[in-house]
């Protein structure tokens, strides 16, 4: 199996449980890289690997509406996981299936990039 259908298969099987997992030993590495990060309102941000779509809530509610936040994952469990809570959360971000090494995205398309973990 290739290495990027591995890592999406595993993080398939694992997206439901996740963050009961992982969300604790994360939560201070994660609110530290968006602290650098330090999005404002109107920009356009992309995360690389956004799981379970945790800080891409977080940064859509930083930008608004006139902003974009945009999570790529490789994993389809992962997206539609995030893609929930986006939805539960009332947020505007954007969510897309796909592997960061070919991003679906035209040069320029944003102002910053976040990636954790």
């Amino acid at each position: 199996m290739h290495r990027a259908s591995h890592a999406s298969h595993t993080y398939d099987r694992l997206s439901w449980v996740y963050d009961l997992v992982a969300d604790r030993a994360e939560h201070a590495a994660r609110d530290r890289g968006l602290a650098l990060l330090d999005a404002g309102p109107g920009q356009r941000v992309l995360e690389l690997g956004a799981g379970t779509g945790r800080a891409l809530v977080q940064m859509a509610s930083v930008v608004g509406p006139s902003g974009l936040a945009c999570g790529l994952d490789l994993s389809a469990g992962m997206v539609a996981v995030a893609r929930e809570r986006v939805t539960d959360g009332g947020s505007h971000a954007r969510l897309v299936r796909g592997d960061g090494r070919s991003l679906p995205h035209p040069d320029s398309t944003f102002d910053g990039v976040f990636m954790s973990f």
